[in-house]
């Protein structure tokens, strides 16, 4: 963080986050209902999750008089990465001998995924308080997703907030309020939020994996399209909150609504091939 003036600031963050996980499983032979692993089964398996996230903003913020005043701008980055190597097979051929060597080639198996993903985004905030009776906030970003078609991979949402206090509003016009009325809340606001789908949903890829040896395809019943769009949710919102007999009693009541399109849903279909 680097104070510019007493009025405007700049923030940089850097995030990682990496973890790796290794299983290893064995069932010994006899000790499982399924009759394919009779004579034992063995898995080995490595995960590692790789997430960077970069933000840059600059804040500033000034009174003039009665308003106080306030913009934010900013920028973020996220790469988010998966990888996945699982060996395993059955039917150990000596027993007694937990190997992968003691189990015949046609029965193990190797399958190695990779996951990528990277959301590029920019944001901003315009903010007002007048007295500290009123306030007014405006928000937006704009977000750009590799998850996406480039046709459809940027998607806007913004968001509109206000609120005042009812009570010192009307005290600060020298409206004389009743005893029992403490304090008086009224607030409103509008809001629209973009969010994209999870990574490989666009096409069809064969995949394989090796039996034995022997190449074999992978069936893949998700249907997939090409033509995705960002789900977005529109929201508004209204709520009144009040209190009585110096805030010995109160309520805080909220009417809002929430409208979500464009859902990313898994879909299953007959397998291709």
């Amino acid at each position: 963080n680097y104070k510019l003036t007493d009025w405007w600031d700049v923030t940089a963050r850097f995030g990682y986050d990496n973890y790796t996980t290794d299983a290893y499983t064995y069932i010994a032979p006899g000790s499982v209902v399924r009759e394919l692993y009779q004579n034992g089964r063995l898995s080995k398996s490595d995960y590692r999750y790789e997430y960077w996230s970069t933000n840059v903003m600059t804040n500033l913020h000034k009174t003039f008089g009665d308003f106080d005043l306030g913009l934010m701008l900013g920028t973020t980055a996220e790469s988010t990465e998966r990888l996945n190597q699982t060996h395993w097979g059955y039917n150990f051929t000596t027993p007694g001998t937990v190997s992968f060597t003691n189990i015949a080639s046609s029965n193990k198996f190797f399958d190695d995924a990779t996951s990528k993903k990277r959301l590029v985004g920019v944001y901003g905030e315009a903010r007002a308080a007048y007295k500290n009776l009123a306030y007014l906030t405006f928000t937006g970003r704009n977000d750009w997703s590799s998850t996406l078609p480039v046709r459809h991979n940027s998607f806007f949402y913004p968001s509109a907030n206000l609120s005042f206090v009812v009570t010192d509003c009307l005290r600060s016009a020298n409206v004389r309020l009743p005893h029992w009325l403490t304090f008086a809340k009224v607030r409103t606001s509008v809001a629209q939020v973009g969010k994209d789908p999870s990574p490989y949903n666009l096409y069809n890829s064969r995949q394989f994996h090796f039996v034995g040896g022997v190449r074999e395809p992978i069936v893949n019943t998700i249907k997939k399209n090409d033509d995705l769009k960002p789900e977005t949710k529109k929201s508004y919102e209204t709520g009144l909150e009040m209190k009585f007999f110096n805030n010995r009693l109160g309520f805080d009541f909220t009417y809002y609504h929430n409208d979500t399109r464009d859902q990313a849903m898994l879909v299953d279909t007959s397998a291709p091939w």
